[in-house]
C-alpha cells in the first residue's frame, strides 16, 4: 500500500509541475507582449524577447510545445500589435508573418537541439547507472534508489552477495564460464527475490528488500544461499560457487545510502567461519577500523624507527653455555607492544614483509660485526618468512650485507619454516645453494607443524632442525616423546643436530638430555632479551666470557 501511495503522490507532483510550466510560458508571453506595446510597438528590437518563452516551451514540451508558443507569440505580436503605438501605425502583413515564421523555425530547431541534448544526457545517465558487463543497475543506481526509499522513510534491508571464487573459475576454467556462472547466479537471485538485482562489482551483487524486517530479509538470503549450494553444470564443467552474504538494515543500522553500502561491504568482506551470511555489527566495523589503523602504522613503522630486536640465547646442553642467539623482531607502537603473530601476517598481506626482513638483516649483521670487533663471535639466527623466500632480493640483500661487512658468514644463520619449504620448493634449492656456498647456516624451524615429509628433509640441505614448542609442551606424553625421539635420531643419523624450542621446565630439559638433544632454547634458561640485558646475561653466565665457537654440526643432505 505504501508503494501505491508513493506512486499517487509522484503523479500529483508531476501534474502540478506540468501545469506550472504551461502557466509560466503563457504568463511570460503576455508580459513580453505588454512590454513591446508599452515601449512603442514592434518597431523596436523588443519583439526578440519572444524567443525566451518559445525556447522554454521547446525545452519543456518539445516540438509541439515550441510551435504552440511560436503561434501564440506570433499572434500576440501580429496584426493586433501596432508597429508604432504613438503614431497608431499598424504592421504590414508581411512583417508579422515573417516574424511568426522565424519564431516557428527557431522553436523547432531549438526543440530538436534540446531533444538531442536530453537524449544524450539520458544515455549518459543510463551508462553511469548500468554495469556494462551484466546490463544490470550498478552501485550509482543502488545509491539513488536507496536515497529515494530513505526519503520516504521506508524500512529497507540491503543484501550484498559476493562470489568468492569467481577469479579461480576464470583462471582454471575460462572467463566465459565465469561470466555464465555470474549470469546464472543473477538469474536465480532475480527469480527468488522478485526484485531488481544490482551489479556492484565484477563479483558482487546487491538486492534492496523494502518493507521487510531484518529477520525476513535474512531468511530470503539464506534460501538463496541454500539454492546456490548445488553445483552449476556449464560447458561440461561442474562449477561449485562459494557465495557470501552481508546484510544491513535501515533505519536500525544506518542513516544514509553511502553509509549503508559501506556497511554492507564491511559485513560482506568480514572473515568468519561460522556462516556464509554476516549481519552488520558495530564490532565488525571497529575491528576493520583497528586493522586499517594498524596497517597505516605498520607502513610508517620503519620510517619512525619503531622496530627493535631482542635475542633469545641458544644453549649447548653438553657445556650449558650460550653458543648463539636468535634475533626476534619486536614492534612498539604508541606505547604498546604489538605481537609478531599480528603484524608479520599483516606485513605479508601489505606486501612490505621484504622491507621489514631487510631491516632485520641489516641490523643483525651490524650487531654481529660489532660483537666480532669486540672479540665476541656470537652467531645470530634470522627468521625468513615464506614471502621472503619468494623474493630473491631478500636473500641477495643478506649476501650483500655479509660481503660488504666482511663478516664471517658462519656467524649468520637463517631459519625457514616448514610452510616456507612447502610453498617455495622449486626456487628454494637455488636460494639455499647461494647461502651455503657463502657459508651461511640453514635451520628448519617449527618442525612437525608444517607439511613436509622426512623425504623433504633429506633432499633439502639443512644444518639444524628446530623442534616446535608444541611438542616440547607435551613431551611428558609417551606419544610426543616417541615423535621427538624419532626426530632427534633422524637428525643424528644423517649427521645433523637438533634445537628444541620452548623449554620451560627442568622435567622437559631432563627428557631432552636423555634423548640426546644437543641444543635448547626457552624460558628455563632465558626469555628473549634486549641487547643490554643479553650482554649482561652473557657476562654472568660465562664469567665475562662467551664461546667463540658456534655449534658446527655436519651438513646432512
Amino acid at each position: 500500500m505504501s508503494n501505491i501511495r508513493q506512486h499517487d503522490h509522484l503523479c500529483r507532483i508531476r501534474s502540478r509541475a506540468f501545469i506550472f510550466k504551461i502557466l509560466f510560458v503563457a504568463s511570460l508571453t503576455l508580459i513580453i507582449s505588454y512590454i513591446v506595446y508599452f515601449f512603442g510597438g514592434t518597431k523596436t528590437a523588443l519583439p526578440h524577447l519572444m524567443y525566451v518563452p518559445i525556447i522554454l516551451a521547446a525545452l519543456y514540451f518539445g516540438i509541439a510545445g515550441a510551435l504552440c508558443a511560436a503561434l501564440i507569440g506570433g499572434i500576440a505580436l501580429g496584426p493586433f500589435m501596432p508597429e508604432n503605438v504613438a503614431l497608431g501605425l499598424m504592421q504590414q502583413p508581411a512583417g508579422w508573418i515573417v516574424r511568426w515564421v522565424f519564431f516557428s523555425l527557431i522553436g523547432v530547431l531549438i526543440a530538436i537541439l534540446f531533444k538531442g541534448i536530453l537524449s544524450y544526457a539520458q544515455e549518459e545517465k543510463e551508462r553511469s547507472t548500468t554495469n556494462l558487463t551484466t546490463g544490470l543497475p550498478n552501485a550509482n543506481k543502488l545509491s539513488m534508489d536507496l536515497e529515494h526509499l530513505m526519503a520516504a522513510e521506508t524500512e529497507v534491508s540491503l543484501l550484498g552477495f559476493r562470489l568468492v571464487n569467481i577469479d579461480e573459475i576464470n583462471q582454471y576454467a575460462s572467463y566465459d564460464i565465469g561470466v555464465k556462472a555470474l549470469l546464472k547466479t543473477i538469474e536465480t537471485l532475480t527469480r527468488m527475490v522478485s526484485r531488481p538485482v544490482y551489479s556492484i562489482y565484477a563479483n558482487e551483487l546487491a538486492v534492496i528488500v523494502p518493507g521487510e524486517d531484518l529477520q525476513q530479509a535474512r531468511q530470503i538470503a539464506l534460501l538463496f544461499l541454500d539454492e546456490m549450494k548445488t553445483p552449476l553444470s556449464l560447458d561440461g564443467f561442474n562449477i561449485a560457487l562459494i557465495i557470501k552474504c552481508g546484510l544491513v538494515q535501515f533505519p536500525r543500522q544506518t542513516q544514509s545510502p553511502g553509509d549503508m553500502i559501506k556497511k554492507m561491504s564491511i559485513a560482506l568482506t568480514h572473515e568468519t567461519k561460522e556462516s556464509e551470511l554476516q549481519v552488520y555489527d558495530i564490532a565488525i566495523a571497529e575491528e576493520r577500523k583497528a586493522r586499517f589503523d594498524m596497517a597505516v602504522a605498520l607502513l610508517n613503522a620503519l620510517k619512525n624507527q619503531e622496530f627493535y630486536l631482542v635475542y633469545q640465547p641458544k644453549i649447548d646442553l653438553r657445556s650449558e653455555r650460550v653458543v648463539g642467539v636468535e634475533a626476534l623482531l619486536r614492534w612498539e607502537h604508541a606505547g604498546a607492544l604489538i605481537g609478531p603473530a599480528t603484524f608479520i601476517c599483516l606485513a605479508e598481506e601489505l606486501g612490505i614483509i621484504g622491507e621489514i626482513t631487510k631491516w632485520v638483516v641489516r641490523n643483525s649483521v651490524a650487531q654481529a660485526v660489532c660483537w666480532a670487533h669486540a672479540g665476541v663471535h656470537m652467531p645470530i639466527a634470522l627468521n625468513l618468512s615464506p614471502k621472503d623466500l619468494k623474493d630473491q632480493s631478500v636473500v641477495r640483500y643478506l649476501i650483500e650485507c655479509i660481503e660488504e661487512s666482511t663478516l664471517d658468514p658462519r656467524l649468520i644463520e637463517v631459519e625457514l619454516t616448514e610452510r616456507g619449504l612447502f610453498e617455495n620448493e622449486q626456487t628454494l634449492l637455488q636460494l639455499l645453494k647461494m647461502l651455503r656456498d657463502l657459508g651461511v647456516k640453514v635451520a628448519l624451524d617449527d618442525v612437525g607443524t608444517g607439511y613436509n615429509s622426512l623425504v623433504d628433509l633429506v633432499v633439502i640441505p639443512i644444518d639444524h632442525i628446530k623442534i616446535d614448542k608444541t611438542f616440547i609442551d607435551h613431551i611428558a606424553s609417551e606419544n610426543y616423546r616417541v615423535l621427538v625421539k624419532s626426530i632427534i635420531d633422524f637428525a643424528h643419523n644423517t649427521g645433523g643436530e637438533v634445537i628444541a624450542e620452548g623449554v620451560e621446565t627442568k622435567e622437559q630439559l631432563g627428557i631432552l638430555e636423555n634423548m640426546g638433544c644437543s641444543f635448547v632454547q626457552g624460558y628455563y634458561f632465558s626469555k628473549p632479551l634486549p641487547l643490554n640485558e643479553l650482554e649482561a646475561y652473557l657476562s654472568a653466565s660465562h664469567g665475562g666470557q662467551t664461546d667463540a665457537a658456534a655449534p658446527n654440526p655436519r651438513v646432512y643432505h
